[in-house]
């Protein structure tokens, strides 16, 4: 077997780090807004609160889930994942 063709089992990926975004939003401002932000400045948000974010492993959507405390850390805890929404659309 060709070198570039053996397959490693799925355990030796085990360790390889991916990054996990927790999106609470996404805006654009123009040019001469962004130049007129002061410290202190609140920038209002287009999703309402309570609404489920947006959690990304990499650039791919994972699912969705609320922010929570936990341990005096802001956390989120997922409450739809991507392929179960997939999944009932299907059905």
């Amino acid at each position: 077997m060709n070198p570039a063709q053996e397959t490693l089992p799925i355990a030796a990926l085990g360790d390889i780090k991916v990054p996990v975004v927790a999106e609470l939003d996404n805006m654009k401002l123009t040019t001469a807004q962004i130049m007129e932000l002061k410290i202190g400045q609140v920038i209002a948000l287009s999703r309402p609160a309570g609404e489920n974010i947006t959690i990304y492993l990499g650039h791919v959507l994972l699912g969705w889930g609320e922010i929570l405390v936990s341990d005096g850390s802001l956390a989120v805890r997922i409450s739809t994942m991507r392929d179960a929404v997939e999944e009932e659309q299907e059905s």
